[in-house]
């Protein structure tokens, strides 16, 4: 793990990857995707389409009115690997959706947070926003110039067209607080999509708190314990504190040190024996299924670091933590 910037590689572009694709999901032997979102109720999939490199990828919408690829996407979770076959769409959406009319489910990851509830309700979050013109959301991606933005809302995500507003969204951070002023598109129906509307001052976006302003301050911070589970992405469980705001949403940090291996290791055993204790004590009502992590609300983590955030895509802030006994949890039952 590093906080560096990938290493330069040789690689195809953008627009020849998104070609490449386009014709290996028509092919005899499909095309290979990794999921990296699979929210049911919401009808929201999406896939990871890695060329050349680990570093290079790019993520499309998958659909289907194939009743049993249907029935096969209502068991994916994020990490599984699948092999699909279909078309590509000719939409003006920026990222690439696929039409799949055959699906295979490669390798199954088994993820823990299958077994709690999930922490939001979606038909409440779509009641919601559907009578909504404006709201406070936090940025999940950006891409394209902004022309690819998509935010994330009481634990789901939303895919924007930013359209005439793509200037507005294109210098925005991952984990950045910011208000839209939005319309919900007629169509597609679901996933719900926004678009973007002039608010008051023309502007449809409004930056309310920029993590990258965080970068380099020494914090004490305190909220739930967060459980990131080991997978493909990452080799062991990864903890981190949710820190709720002034905005009405919270804010998630990863707990690491890059320079003390052995400090860091010395870190997670201290948490995660804090959270097995934590599920001997019957905890498990007090866990939740957060999209791709587990928050257990009966464990309050108070750590003091420094922030680290370098990278506009980088996946959460990071607190850089020097000493073990700057890192403290505590049962709130």
């Amino acid at each position: 793990m590093a906080c560096s910037s990938s290493p330069s590689f040789a690689a195809k572009d953008r627009p020849t990857a998104i070609a490449e694709l386009a014709e290996k999901v028509k092919s005899e032997q499909g095309l290979k995707l990794e999921i990296h979102g699979a929210r049911h109720e919401a009808k929201t999939y999406v896939g990871t389409y890695v060329y050349d490199n680990v570093f290079n990828s790019v993520h499309v919408s998958i659909l289907s009115r194939d009743p049993e690829v249907r029935k096969t996407m209502l068991t994916l979770v994020r990490h599984d690997v699948v092999r699909v076959w279909g078309e590509m769409l000719d939409l003006e959406a920026p990222q690439p959706h696929l039409s799949i009319k055959r699906m295979v489910i490669e390798k199954k990851y088994e993820f823990p947070g299958e077994a709690h509830r999930p922490e939001v309700d979606w038909n409440e979050v779509a009641k919601e926003v559907a009578g909504l013109n404006n709201i406070v959301v936090e940025v999940h991606a950006v891409a394209e110039e902004g022309k690819i933005l998509v935010v994330e809302y009481k634990g789901y995500v939303f895919p924007i067209f930013t359209r005439d507003f793509a200037g507005e969204a294109k210098d925005l951070s991952r984990q950045d607080f910011a208000r839209l002023h939005f319309k919900i598109q007629e169509e597609p129906g679901r996933p719900i999509h926004f678009e973007l509307i002039p608010g008051p001052q023309a502007h449809a976006i409004e930056l309310l708190d920029s993590i990258s302003q965080q970068h380099g301050q020494v914090k004490t911070l305190k909220g739930e314990l967060v459980l990131f589970p080991q997978s493909p992405s990452i080799r062991f469980n990864v903890f981190a504190v949710k820190v709720a705001t002034d905005f009405g949403i919270a804010r998630t940090y990863t707990i690491i040190n890059f320079d003390d291996m052995k400090l860091f290791e010395a870190i997670r055993n201290k948490i995660q024996a804090a959270w097995d204790e934590g599920v001997r004590e019957n905890h498990n009502d007090c866990i939740f299924n957060d999209r791709n992590k587990l928050t257990n609300r009966c464990l309050e983590i108070e750590v003091r670091g420094k922030v680290n955030h370098v990278d506009p895509n980088q996946a959460n802030p990071q607190m850089l933590i020097e000493k073990l006994d700057d890192v403290v949890i505590r049962d709130k039952n």
